[in-house]
Order: C-alpha cells, then structure tokens, then sequence
C-alpha cells in the first residue's frame, strides 16, 4: 500500500530520562504552537467546543479484501468538547446500517446511550483520547508531563517538521509541527486500542493528521478535518462544518452516571464474563458437533483423533475461552486442529491463543494477514501468546478441498473462490448434511448475494446439504434457504 506519508514510529529501548538541554527544546516548541494557536490567553478562556459536521470510516476488516478496496460508512455527527472537566460527547447516525449511537467519554470511561438507556461500551476506545489529546487540550498535557523532549525533525508530506515526545498514561505520544506555521501536522500514539478489529493487534500505532484549519470566533486556530490511521491504513476522516466555543453547556447533561461509571471501569472483563455466559446455552447439532454461541459462533467437533474447532474468534481472550469450552466437553481429549474460515477479525481475530494450541488450517490467500497478527506488539497488555510466543508456529496453509479427519465427523474445508467469499472457506459434513458457511450466510438473507454464494458454491461443488449454519447464524435447512431467495427475488 503506498501511503501519504511516511512516518517512522519506533518504540524499543527509548529513554525518558529529559536532559536539561532537551527538554527547553520541547518547552520552546509548545509555547511556539501556543502562540501560532491563537495565544495561551486565548486558549485558556475557551471552556467548551460544540460542533457538527460529516464523516466516513472504511471498514478496513469488514471489505473483501484487507488492501482495500474498503467499504466506506458514511456518517454525521455532533460533538460537545468540556474542555475543564475532561468530557467528551460524540452523538453519530450511520448511514449504512441507518443506526445512530451516543457515546460519552467520561476520563478512563467510555458509555452509550440509547433510547435513554445508558450502558458500558467496551469499543470506540479511540475517543478516549479526546480530552486529553484533542488540538486544544494536548499541549497543556504535554507540558504536564515530565518526560517532554525534542526529536530529530521528519519529513511528512515532504516537509521537514519539528518534533516533540512525551509519555502519556504510560504510552509515547509524538506531536509534530509544520516548520512555518507551527501548527500541528499529525499526533502520534502506540497504545491498545478495543475499538472492534483494532484489538488484534496489540498496540497499534495511531496517526492523527490535521488539516483545513480555520479561525474561531475568538481569535483561535482549529483544524476542522481529521484523518485517522491505523498501522498505515487510513481508518476513519471526519470534518467539522459548523464549530461554536462557550455556548451555555450543563457538565451533567454530558456526564456518565456515577454508577454506569464504575462498570465501564470494568468493561473489558465485563464483556468477556457475557461471552462466558452465552457460550453456556451451547448446543449438539450433530453427534459429537458443537455449535457454541456468542458474539462469533465456534464449533467443537470430536473426532477419531481429538478435537477440531473451527474459528479462532475475536481475539485472544475469547478464543481463550472456546478452547476452555472444548477442554470442558471432552477433557483429556487433544485439541488437533483449529480451522479460521475467514479473513475477518470476529473468525480469526484469536489466532495468536489457537497457535498456542494446535495446528491452525487457514487459507493461503489470509496468509500475510494472519502472520500479521501473530506478530503484533502486544507489549502494554501481554497475552498468552506474547508471554509464552512459540518461534515456529504450525500454520496449514490451504488452497483447494482438503479433507481433515476420518469417520462420521470428518469434514471438508472448501475455499468459496466466490466475489464476496474470496477470502473465506466452508466446512462440510459429508456424514451429516450439514454445511458451515463462515459468513455468507446472515439471518433473514441480510444481504442476498452472500446467500446466492453459498446456494452457488454447494451446487458447483456437488455437496448434499440439508442444513447451514454460519458465523451469525443457527442450523437452517437449505430448502428454506432457497425458497426464501425466491420469494424475494419475486
């Protein structure tokens, strides 16, 4: 992918030691932007932004492929900004799926609230670094760190930019700054972020670029479009059409409740202790087939040898917990083999603990993505790959119709080689009449060509199937299927 711009972001051995020549540098640096941002007076009477504006964010795990092209979500938002009480409100309404959210940053908590209910959010991490790390809020952070120091200037966009570091929270964060102007070029920051497929990947690095600045009505500067890139891939742009400083604003009116507060504190181990809970309506679809509910179904199949799974979901800890599953309904039984059907995070997103376990059976074309992610920097918040990382995982890289075990259970992984299936391989059942389609089969045909896919790919393959069940759907058999795309192509 050939990017904008090229951005060198090394953490290794760095020491945070200031000395007493750089950090008057760094010192220097920001009261420079301070004055080209309109003046630390300026800045210091403005108590609130209120604003709205239009965006887009390219569903970079969620396209057919992960190069791209992507799908865009095209949104509008309004956003409120309390600069003196660290909150922070972003009220979106999608345009693809027609769904409107209300998310509210509260310091270290993140909630939502819809149809006056408010509620833990375990994603949309990357607005906690809004109140602390938004244009008008970072300097004052930087200087309140005692770790501020001048880097080696970087060309971005062609431009040899200055540079300051400081540690945040424990993270590096980078800001630097048109040699000219100095006004922010981009903020840069390594840290975990859960905000859906970003959690794979450990500490992902995280790019802000600033751009299409304007004057506020008090004399300020403000950059009103935002671009976001993660680990080089641009993720998300946003521009803000109508911005206001000071208008009357109540702090509680944007305030999460006290009580939703301490939940949210908790939401990481919250939403894996649900998934625990749903994984125990399990069910036997077939003898000795496990279908294991949650937000991304696994399967459990015993075999002549041992145990076969298929998927290794969402991320470490979940996977962590179908393997759990597994060694629960059969203890003492070998985990053999453990299948990922798809290139999306929600199949294959828990990799890193399925490596840990058994040979992993993937498609060839996934494979630069998967090593990816066996090779994210999970330095921040180890898990047990990273704490016990083996040197030569056994990864099965797989091309066409590969048969793995033997007798009733035995099954036949089979790539789609279809348009919106590229990427992703069924699972048949011979003995059983039972096809696992990944994900192109969604409840209700949610999108009818995926479910033409699948009709298509059973026939070109000669496969006898009565039921298919899929990622987000239960066992449903395939006369229904059809009869149901036919009367919608009615």
């Amino acid at each position: 992918m050939k990017l904008l711009f090229t951005i060198v972001f090394t953490i290794g051995s760095v020491t945070f030691a200031v000395s007493q020549a750089n950090q008057p540098c760094a010192v220097s640096l920001v009261e420079r932007s301070y004055e080209a941002l309109g003046g630390r007076s300026r800045i210091d009477t403005i108590r609130n932004l209120q604003f709205t504006g239009y965006g887009h964010r390219n569903l970079l795990e969620q396209s057919e492929r992960p190069e791209g092209p992507f799908i865009a979500q095209n949104f509008t938002f309004r956003g409120i900004a309390d600069l003196g009480n660290q909150l922070f409100l972003m009220d979106a309404k999608d345009q693809l799926f027609n769904t409107s959210l209300k998310f509210l940053v509260d310091k270290e908590a993140i909630a939502f609230t819809s149809h006056g209910r408010t509620a833990p959010w375990v994603r949309e991490q990357v607005l906690q670094d809004e109140p602390e790390l938004n244009p008008f809020a970072i300097l004052k952070t930087a200087l309140q760190s005692n770790s501020l120091i001048c880097l080696p200037d970087s060309a971005i966009h062609g431009l040899s930019n200055r540079r300051i570091q400081f540690v945040w929270k424990e993270h590096i964060v980078r800001i630097s700054f048109n040699p000219y102007t100095y006004l922010y070029t981009c903020i840069e920051v390594q840290k975990p972020y859960y905000d859906y497929y970003l959690n794979i990947w450990g500490d992902s690095r995280k790019v802000v670029l600033y751009t299409w600045w304007d004057l506020l009505g008090n004399g300020a500067h403000f950059p009103m479009q935002k671009d976001i890139y993660f680990n080089g891939q641009l993720w998300e742009s946003t521009l803000i059409r109508e911005m206001n400083i000071n208008k009357p604003l109540s702090a509680d009116s944007i305030r999460i409740p006290e009580n939703i507060r301490t939940l949210c504190l908790s939401s990481k181990d919250v939403f894996l202790d649900r998934v625990e809970k749903m994984m125990s309506a399990k069910s036997e679809i077939a003898k000795d087939v496990w279908m294991i509910p949650g937000y991304c179904t696994a399967t459990v199949i015993r075999q002549t040898d041992g145990l076969t799974l298929i998927e290794a979901p969402h991320s470490s800890g979940y996977t962590d917990k179908v393997v759990n599953m597994a060694k629960e309904l059969y203890p003492g039984v070998p985990v053999k083999n453990i299948i990922t059907t798809s290139d999306a995070w929600l199949h294959c997103g828990g990799i890193r603990t399925a490596a840990l376990e058994a040979p992993v059976v993937a498609l060839s074309r996934n494979k630069e993505l998967l090593e990816r992610i066996l090779k994210a920097p999970y330095r921040t918040e180890p898990d047990r790959w990273e704490l016990e990382k083996k040197k030569n995982p056994v990864v099965r890289y797989i091309n066409g119709r590969t048969t793995l075990g033997t007798g009733a259970n035995r099954v036949e992984i089979i790539p789609f080689n279809s348009e919106a299936g590229e990427r992703m391989m069924m699972v048949y059942f011979p003995e059983h009449k039972l096809l696992y389609a990944s994900d192109l089969y969604q409840p209700g045909n949610w999108q009818k060509h995926y479910t033409f896919e699948v009709i298509d790919a059973i026939e070109r393959e000669k496969l006898d199937v009565e039921f298919v069940y899929a990622m987000h759907s239960p066992p449903v058999k395939l006369s229904e299927i059809k009869k149901s795309m036919e009367d919608l192509l009615k």
